[in-house]
């Protein structure tokens, strides 16, 4: 529901070795942001998790009608150096590992399904976490 929480996503990603086509993904998120569609590149990122080569990724900016050029531009130079940062930052904070986390007033919530992150959020409002 708008107005309950402020939500900011940020990537916890390493740009080398096998995390290198982790890291395209959440770049390619970020390009698909800039047109609307962080939601829709994100779900299909995650559904179709085994390969995040520049063509894949086309490949889905395409089925979200997005504008390809402007897509493949911003793959090619936009957002490493946040995807980057924010990878430090969330290895200053103590983060491990790989999974997609959220964090409500504290409270960590380790899941995808947006119903389970609202049921979290309302609950966490409310005062029923504890």
């Amino acid at each position: 529901d708008n107005g309950k929480v402020l939500y900011v996503a940020r990537d916890y990603v390493y740009d080398s070795g096998a995390s290198h086509e982790a890291f395209r993904a959440a770049v390619a998120a970020n390009c698909a942001r800039e047109q609307g569609r962080f939601w829709e590149m994100r779900d299909l990122l995650f559904k179709n998790s085994k390969h995040f080569s520049p063509a894949t990724l086309t490949t889905h900016a395409k089925s979200l009608g997005l504008d390809l050029t402007q897509f493949r531009l911003c793959l090619d130079d936009g957002y490493r150096q946040e995807v980057k940062d924010d990878y430090q930052d969330g290895k200053a904070a103590g983060m491990k590992g790989g999974a997609l986390m959220y964090y409500v007033n504290g409270y960590m919530i380790a899941t995808t399904d947006y119903d389970r992150v609202k049921e979290a959020v309302d609950n966490i409002l409310s005062g029923k976490w504890s």
